[in-house]
């Protein structure tokens, strides 16, 4: 059973990992994704060369666009933790995880055109930032659930 005081150590925990997660995530969208010719790009440079490529249509054109946003995603996920509003910060860590591992998963899949090839360092970091972020807001909704029983009910 956990007391007052594990919950709150439990919590921070949690959130310690899933603030460093949040920072894996922004760290490897500046480290390099592509290499063309002798450039190195990294994430927010990668995808105009992509889109010219190989173009992008329905949802990875759309979270391709949206890409820049990310760090906006990932201070939101830091306000609602400073805010207290643990369910927002939860559905926004999961959501802004899913879908920056959804991409840098893409870009590793992919095999390069026209003498653009990919470099795993970027993508790679950002997934294991999203690895933990997701980790941290699965424990934040087991600890919530876990909170919401009843005394007797909990095990």
């Amino acid at each position: 059973m956990l007391t007052m005081t594990s919950e709150r150590t439990s919590t921070t925990l949690a959130y310690s990992v899933g603030a460093a997660g949040l920072v894996g995530v922004l760290l490897g969208t500046f480290l390099p994704w592509l290499r063309s010719g002798d450039v190195l790009r990294n994430s927010y440079t990668s995808f105009g060369v992509l889109n010219r490529l190989i173009g992008f249509h329905g949802v990875s054109d759309l979270a391709v666009r949206a890409w820049p946003l990310i760090g906006l995603c990932c201070a939101g996920v830091v306000v609602a933790v400073v805010a207290a509003s643990r369910r927002v910060a939860t559905v926004l860590a999961l959501v802004t995880a899913g879908w920056s591992a959804a991409v840098a998963s893409a870009v590793l899949l992919h095999h390069g055109d026209a003498g653009v090839s990919v470099v795993a360092v970027g993508p790679a970091v950002t997934l294991i930032g999203d690895t933990a972020v997701l980790l941290a807001a699965s424990l934040t909704l087991m600890f919530q659930f876990r909170q919401s029983q009843p005394q007797g009910d909990r095990r």
